[in-house]
């Protein structure tokens, strides 16, 4: 619609009068004509309302008049801004139309906004006066608010709006009626939800704390705890300090227990010299038994468990053996790995075993997945002599006792692990254990424990240490205290680390005569001695002492860092951070890594691009053109076969490898070349995308079985014209599996000829047919010539026969034809007259042969056509 214009406007007329119940709309009248010619038919009318002419803005919202019929140019529209628009500014009002196409009045199509916005005087800011309901006279209307001559005014001692909302010039009292339900009373039982905030020390509380959550005890400073309250753990007494562990009992080993592991009730002891691996029951501390033995390697050094199998390294066999401890009364060996030598360490994490070998200073990786069979997996150097090895995560964590370093190392590609970070330490390093985000380092020759931030592994930083007793030569780490085994001190020392920079001894116990290793978990500790040749458990104490109280306190909030050994089950509301989780948790908004090779298995419909799977797999291309699946093989072995990328895709669009749009390909990517290919039609295409028929074969074609066919032929450029036709044979049939063989023979001096076939013929035929045909250039002799076959194949020697001619020297035309007997084909002869399937009577291969319909052939499509989702 072009040079549209308003010509007119008409008048404005306020739809209610002052009333009890405020009214906003009011009437517009107007004019339209279009390149000067009133407008007739249906219109849409959009409305703005501004505080200026030109720019501005835009007060209360846009109002629509849809389907507007107009005739000779005259309309009507009833407009609504709403309250408090009109308040005695200026407003002009904008108008937009354009000719009813039937899209809404969202849609922007198409509207022509008419030139000048039209100012509002009088009528709409009367509205401003419904305000005014009490005002003494209307002219004072418009300025209402302020009317000092308003019939109440006296009551608001004329002041104006902005005193009666401000708070501070109300005087009185609320009553608690008029109060919201979420403000506190001071009369009554309330129900906080949340978060508060105490931060007097003076504040004091009374009633049932029953409810309360996430309390740090450190914060407890009055009051006694009752008995009943106490674990039956926990020892009675007033003044001294309960130890946080005591010696519970003892139990003989094989000879030189060097390393223990601990697992559920069951302690794994391997024995140095009498080379075997023995499973204590501990459940009873107090009477450790023995469940289990089974023999291991030359040497064993080291042991860890993880689920129920045992991994132990040995020194003299140099290899890593794989226990199952399923039945800890009948522990039995699965598998073996050779590593280099000198291994002295094994951590298990996940999947992987981490093996420390201090004689070739370097850390192998071996997959564990299949306990029956670990293969290694990668190799790393170290530093200097490393003695021990924990894992957590992706990382490993060795230290060297001959360089003196903890050195952190990424495993998320286990084939290549990298050095992630280093830190020095104390003297001879010579154990290490880790939990949460620090690790815990014993030094042989500085009697030290220290204590290590690992929480950015390329950076490893000393947060505290502590002074252990003579030698340590071990350490193990259970819930929120350190055990620290020494061995030239024969003791088993326990530090308290809720605050890791500050670790503090909380007990010392003896032990047997030298101790050589410590594991500890749940409820005990276990410490193997060498010299003796036992296993000394202890049991951990609650380690609850009583002490002077704090000289002040403060409720500051609830803080539940320090605790430890949480039950995962009782968290019941909020979500778990992505930073709180296992790597091994996969997340929908991240690239993920799939390492396991077990079964991986999905009980619905999955879909990769779609977020709509019809299918129990649906693939969908990401933009058009896309490869769908890939397929690229392993690396190459030897050098002799390089990966290769194959696709599998549907293609959309055409394109170097999408010739046709809508096919079905599989695609040589490293090659770039489509090597099968299905079009829309069903047409087949191996080594091309330009199938004609419904298999078209670029190049050579190999089949090990028979084909049953309609008829057939060869196909080759025409020899005259090879350019512009094609010349077609007929394969010449027979109802048996009939080879022919022909040749042209001369006959000698006495009218004989000896034809000699194939050395295989015999073998391979059967049932020989002879035909002879005589050839005479001697058109001018009426004498018949004749050639009959005078001895068959094979009568006087192999694969051979002989002719004879009435006359010598003749030239003769041979054909003979055998039936196959190859073992093949005598398992496999093709019947010449067979019934149809039951499926198939009724129809024909070529219907249209017989003149009947395409719907009576035997692979029809509808006989094709597959239900949806099948």
């Amino acid at each position: 619609m072009r040079h549209v214009t308003l010509l007119i406007v008409a008048a404005f007329s306020l739809l209610a009068a002052v009333a009890a119940k405020a009214q906003t709309p009011f009437t517009y009248q107007g004019e339209l004509s279009s390149d000067g010619t009133l407008a007739t038919g249906t219109y849409d009318f959009r409305f703005r309302l501004f505080d200026a002419r030109e720019n501005g803005s835009q007060f209360g919202s846009t109002l629509c008049s849809d389907n507007l019929s107009i005739s000779a140019g005259r309309f009507t529209v009833t407009l609504d801004f709403g309250l408090g628009i009109f308040d005695g500014g200026n407003r002009f009002l904008e108008i937009e139309v354009r000719s009813d196409a039937g899209l809404g009045c969202a849609d922007d199509t198409d509207f022509t906004i008419l030139s000048r916005r039209q100012e509002l005087t009088a009528v709409p800011n009367a509205s401003f006066a419904q305000n005014a309901a009490t005002a003494t006279t209307a002219i004072t209307a418009n300025f209402a608010q302020n009317a000092a001559t308003a019939t109440n005014a006296t009551s608001l001692n004329g002041q104006s709006p902005s005193f009666y909302q401000n708070a501070a010039n109300l005087t009185g009292t609320l009553p608690d009626t008029r109060l919201s339900t979420n403000v506190a009373r001071l009369n009554s039982n309330q129900t906080f939800t949340g978060l508060l905030n105490f931060t007097n020390p003076g504040n004091t509380f009374t009633g049932n704390g029953a409810g309360l959550t996430n309390i740090n005890g450190a914060n407890i400073a009055a009051g006694t705890i009752a008995r009943s309250s106490l674990s039956a753990d926990v020892q009675s007494g007033l003044g001294t300090p309960v130890p946080d562990a005591s010696f519970a009992g003892s139990v003989a080993t094989g000879t030189g227990p060097i390393s223990v592991a601990v697992s559920g009730s069951f302690a794994y002891v391997v024995n140095e010299g009498s080379n075997t691996l023995q499973v204590f029951n501990i459940s009873n501390p107090a009477t450790p038994t023995l469940a289990g033995s089974v023999a291991t390697g030359g040497g064993p050094r080291g042991v860890a468990v993880s689920g129920s199998f045992a991994y132990v390294v040995s020194t003299i066999s140099n290899f890593l053996g794989v226990f199952n401890v399923s039945n800890p009364a009948a522990p039995t060996f699965v598998g073996a790995v050779a590593t280099a030598s000198g291994p002295t360490s094994v951590a298990v994490s996940g999947s992987f075993a981490y093996v420390a070998r201090s004689s070739s200073h370097t850390l192998q990786v071996f997959n564990i997945s299949n306990p029956a069979a670990p293969t290694l997996a990668g190799s790393v150097a170290t530093g200097f002599t490393p003695r021990a090895v924990a894992g957590s995560g992706s990382f490993a964590y060795v230290v060297n006792s001959a360089s003196n370093t903890l050195q952190i190392f990424n495993m998320s590609n286990p084939a290549t692990p990298t050095l992630a970070g280093s830190v020095a330490t104390g003297l001879e390093p010579i154990s290490v254990a880790v939990a949460g985000s620090f690790a815990y380092v014993v030094n042989f020759d500085s009697n030290t424990l220290q204590v290590f931030d690992i929480s950015n592994p390329a950076t490893p930083a000393l947060a505290g240490s502590a002074a252990t007793g003579l030698e340590p030569i071990s350490v193990a780490v259970s819930g929120s205290s350190v055990y620290v085994a020494n061995k030239r001190s024969n003791t088993l020392q326990v530090f308290n680390i809720v605050n890791p920079a500050l670790p503090t001894l909380t007990a010392t116990v003896p032990t047997s005569l030298s101790p050589s290793a410590v594991a500890a978990s749940g409820s005990a500790a276990c410490v193997t001695n060498i010299s003796l040749a036992s296993l000394d458990v202890f049991k951990i104490m609650s380690g609850v002492g009583f002490g002077a109280p704090l000289a002040s306190s403060s409720l500051t909030g609830v803080n539940a860092s320090a605790l430890t050994s949480l039950n995962a089950s009782n968290i019941t509301t909020g979500t778990l951070a992505d930073s709180r989780l296992s790597s091994n948790i996969a997340l929908k908004n991240a690239a993920n890594a799939f390492t396991s090779t077990g079964v991986t298995s999905f009980a619905g419909n999955v879909g990769i691009g779609t977020t709509t799977p019809s299918s129990q797999f649906s693939l969908q291309a990401v933009s058009a053109g896309a490869t769908q699946i890939a397929l690229t093989g392993g690396p190459a072995t030897g050098g002799a076969i390089p990966p290769r990328t194959w696709s599998i895709q549907s293609s959309d669009v055409n394109g170097p490898l999408n010739q046709i749009t809508g096919s079905f390909q599989i695609v040589d990517r490293t090659a770039i070349a489509s090597r099968l290919l299905i079009d829309t039609n069903g047409n087949v295409g191996i080594g091309t995308t330009a199938p004609s028929q419904r298999l078209t074969v670029a190049g050579n074609m190999n089949v090990t079985g028979s084909i049953a066919k309609g008829g057939g032929s060869f196909k080759i450029d025409h020899p005259l014209d090879p350019e512009n036709k094609y010349l077609y044979h007929s394969f010449v049939e027979s109802p048996d599996m009939m080879n022919i063989y022909n040749g042209e023979a001369t006959t000698d001096a006495a009218g004989y000829a000896v034809i000699t076939l194939p050395e295989y013929f015999q073998a391979l035929n059967r049932d020989f047919r002879y035909q002879l045909t005589v050839i005479d250039d001697d058109d001018q002799t009426d004498v018949i010539v004749w050639a009959k076959v005078v001895r068959r194949i094979g009568a006087e020697a192999a694969n051979t026969f002989t002719i004879r001619t009435f006359r010598p020297n003749v030239t003769v035309s041979w054909q003979v034809t055998g039936v196959r007997k190859d073992a093949w084909a005598e398992k496999n002869r093709i019947p010449n007259t067979v019934d149809k399937p039951a499926a198939e009577k009724g129809t024909s291969l070529h219907p249209e042969a017989f003149d009947k319909p395409a719907t009576q052939r035997v692979y029809s499509p509808a006989a094709q056509t597959l239900s949806p989702g099948k």
